[in-house]
């Protein structure tokens, strides 16, 4: 529910930025900008470090004593000094890194060139608090303690919204330009992640402690797994990277088209993907630790096969009237039919791989209890290439759609390695980690997507609707696709499924 909370205000934040400044070169420019941040993030942070750091601080916790405590204290000593020298870079070196990720076509416009190495300049510390906020994340998803943490994000939402509400005017009237509030906002976000779960800390007897241990084994351990897991987790912002760059090289509002386009594709993907991903992590890591191989293998069978399920009725959704939803949720103010149109096509294509990209969530985590890191590695090179070649060979004939494309053929590749790497790992066989469930609920998705597909191609009261009488036709109509996707699953026998989830979720 708090991820929900986060996505929905993820969604407010882009509609906001699309009214303000549309899908232009200003957009490109914090795009680009907000890219290399977000990329360090994603290896340092949600990615490598937090799969790195859980098992050892779980592992540490169960032994008792203050050596969870110490351990936390002394790997933030030390995410604290790597990120602290890459943001200083990330400010000393701006031009050069702006160069190098955008394109000649980018380069020559000056004005767009400079705003993006100020807003680099701008955002770069937000790196360093989100990292620390990403490690208190995980302490606290070690200690079963999910919902607060997974509030740090509304936090973040919340102060790009009032940013972009508040300071383009003030902005304006001191001579600046007002798409500089969207980096402001990304690092008062970033501080806000970290501040809100102190409290937490506390409250689990985690106080800070002088007494560091940088070079004692469980420290050393969480770096060491961390070297090679920085190329595992790259997958995803590596292809986005790459799709940025070559997007540059298209037509201006390319790399917005395919960023909104992408915020949308996390809705699904955040709420399911990481939510699942986190508490296997913790789950199959505690199965693990304890040596019971057959209740780790039932552990990834069953949050694999959960990841996969719950999303299919979100790509069905996105398959069939996803371009309702982008015209709802982004047409005013500078965003028109044509990026609406655009954006359409390349949410098509990303939610084709939404079922993919849920299972890696699940997947390289694992990687990182087994102590595999590098099998994850492996797997990550290899669809990144695939990502480049795909995206090299039809960038000319299709343009930006080639590198939607190209990402999600990457994600599926990484997935199938993945799992095959895993079946070997746990000494089982691929086909014992799914079940006839997962054809069931393919067969229920593709049912529900004819339904999806004649929804989408009701236009009733479509001319000139507000947004309330909007929302209430894209709510009907997903709700339609999610409800007849249960019964067709109930019908088919999952009602052992259906229930555990209902009878869950009356708990909560």
């Amino acid at each position: 529910m708090a991820t929900i909370m986060s996505r929905l205000l993820g969604l407010v934040r882009e509609q906001l930025m699309a009214w303000q400044f549309g899908a232009s070169g200003l957009t490109d420019a914090f795009l680009i900008a907000y890219r290399i941040p977000n990329l360090f993030r994603d290896l340092l942070a949600e990615g490598a470090f937090s799969a790195a750091f859980v098992p050892k601080f779980v592992e540490a916790f169960s032994k008792g004593g203050n050596r969870a405590q110490k351990l936390l204290y002394s790997c933030g000593l030390l995410l604290f000094l790597l990120t602290f020298i890459l943001s200083l870079g990330m400010i000393v070196f701006s031009e050069e890194l702006i160069f190098l990720f955008s394109d000649d076509k980018f380069h020559v416009n000056l004005e767009q060139f400079n705003l993006a190495v100020m807003m680099l300049k701008i955002m770069s510390f937000y790196l360093l608090f989100v990292c620390l906020a990403a490690l208190l994340m995980g302490a606290l998803n070690s200690l079963k303690m999910f919902f607060i943490p997974a509030l740090a994000p509304v936090v973040f939402n919340l102060s790009m919204i009032g940013s972009l509400i508040y300071l383009p005017n003030l902005l304006n009237g001191l001579g600046k330009p007002a798409i500089y509030a969207l980096s402001i906002g990304v690092l008062i976000g970033g501080i806000g992640q970290f501040l809100i779960q102190l409290p937490f800390i506390f409250k689990k007897n985690l106080k800070p402690t002088l007494r560091f241990q940088p070079f004692h084994s469980s420290t050393r351990g969480v770096f060491v797994a961390l070297g090679p897991g920085l190329i595992g987790f790259a997958a995803t912002q590596l292809n986005l990277l790459i799709a940025t760059i070559l997007a540059t090289s298209t037509i201006a509002g390319a790399v917005s088209w395919l960023s909104y386009a992408f915020r949308l594709f996390q809705l699904p993907m955040g709420v399911i993907g990481v939510s699942l991903g986190s508490s296997h992590l913790v789950h199959f890591s505690e199965a693990l630790k304890n040596e019971d191989q057959k209740l780790a293998i039932t552990i990834l069978k069953n949050s694999s096969f959960y990841a996969f399920s719950f999303i299919l009725p979100f790509c069905v959704t996105y398959l069939a009237i996803g371009e309702e939803i982008v015209r709802l949720i982004f047409e005013r103010g500078q965003f028109d039919s044509v990026s609406t149109q655009n954006t359409f096509l390349a949410l098509r294509l990303y939610a084709l791989s939404l079922p993919f990209y849920c299972l890696v969530k699940v997947y390289t985590p694992s990687f990182y209890s087994l102590n595999k890191p590098k099998k994850a590695v492996f797997s990550s090179v290899i669809s990144i290439l695939l990502n480049i070649s795909f995206s090299l060979f039809f960038l000319e004939s299709y343009g930006f759609l080639a590198l939607a494309l190209g990402l999600s053929l990457g994600v599926f590749l990484n997935s199938a390695i993945q799992v095959s790497l895993l079946a070997k790992e746990l000494e089982t066989s691929v086909l014992s980690l799914f079940s006839p469930s997962w054809i069931k609920s393919f067969f229920a998705a593709l049912c529900c997507y004819g339904l999806g597909y004649f929804l989408g191609n009701i236009q009733v009261f479509y001319a000139q609707e507000g947004i309330v009488l909007g929302l209430f036709k894209i709510g009907l109509k997903s709700f339609s696709i999610l409800a007849s996707y249960i019964f067709i699953l109930y019908l088919l026998g999952e009602k052992a499924f259906i229930q555990a989830i209902s009878k869950r979720l009356s708990r909560k």
